[in-house]
């Protein structure tokens, strides 16, 4: 400390000297001790120079919403699409070749050419929709459902794309004879009024059977099918099921058919009796 003391006492340049040290010295101490206590300031400060970007929440939430939806469409993208899946209008009709709408009319072994999959048994009845004017007086005055044709199973039996569900639908009333070239020449003549055509289904009744096919009216046009098929020979009436509306009309189309011998008539006319 005194030769400190002399070494500050010698002269003025010493003094000087020791001057600047201690100013040097201070100085470090003071950005220290400023540096450990704004720390956190200086943080804030350059947070605020330099901005990481961020997205707000809702977009954030966006993003996650359409990536999880995007990944399960590609999770199910393997799976090959269903009449039963495919939601479309049902004023468009289902794509087909053109050549499949100009061909000649369907016979029995071109009938079920389009490979549908029916509803499962939980799915509800088709919602009645809009109206459609109803050819015969005896029909039910209730709006008639849209759909159209997109197979036929048999002369009495059709699948029907309704709202972009397909249901299987037996025609109300009717019976199917056990006659083979009857029953074929059945399936091809409802082929034609109906395949691949716009129709109004009609319910009365029962809505649906012991094998959860839809009972309905079918009308083409200004056609019901179901008493044309009467008229033809080629069913029979249902003695099976309940009273229908239409049920004198359907006696005298079959009654008409047998005193023609048309179809089944014909074949049951030229059996020998007992």
């Amino acid at each position: 400390m005194q030769k400190l003391v002399r070494f500050w006492q010698r002269d003025l340049l010493n003094k000087l000297i020791v001057l600047v040290v201690l100013l040097i010295v201070t100085a470090l101490v003071a950005d220290l001790v400023f540096i450990m206590v704004r720390k956190s300031s200086a943080e804030r400060l350059l947070a605020d120079l330099f901005p990481t970007p961020t997205l707000p929440l809702s977009v954030i939430q966006t993003q996650n919403a359409a990536t999880a939806e995007y990944e399960a469409a590609m999770a199910t993208a393997s799976v090959p699409p269903t009449m039963t899946t495919m939601h479309f209008a049902i004023t468009q009709a289902p794509p087909t070749p053109t050549a499949l709408l100009e061909t000649s009319t369907p016979t029995a072994t071109t009938i079920g050419q389009i490979s549908t999959a029916s509803p499962p048994a939980t799915t509800p009845a088709p919602t009645l929709q809009g109206s459609t004017p109803l050819p015969l007086a005896c029909l039910p005055k209730t709006p008639a459902t849209q759909g159209r044709v997109v197979d036929v199973i048999d002369g009495i039996t059709v699948k029907v794309l309704v709202d972009g569900l397909v249901y299987t639908v037996r025609y109300i009333g009717l019976e199917l004879p056990e006659v083979e070239s009857i029953s074929q020449s059945a399936a091809a003549v409802n082929g034609d009024m109906v395949y691949l055509k716009d129709v109004s289904l009609l319910g009365e009744g029962v809505d649906k059977d012991s094998m959860g096919r839809l009972l309905r009216y079918v009308i083409f046009g200004d056609t019901l099918v179901n008493l044309e098929l009467l008229r033809q020979g080629l069913v029979t009436i249902d003695r099976t099921a309940p009273a229908l509306s239409c049920s004198q009309d359907f006696q005298q189309a079959e009654d008409a058919a047998r005193a023609a011998q048309s179809g089944i008539w014909k074949i049951a006319t030229a059996q020998p009796g007992p």
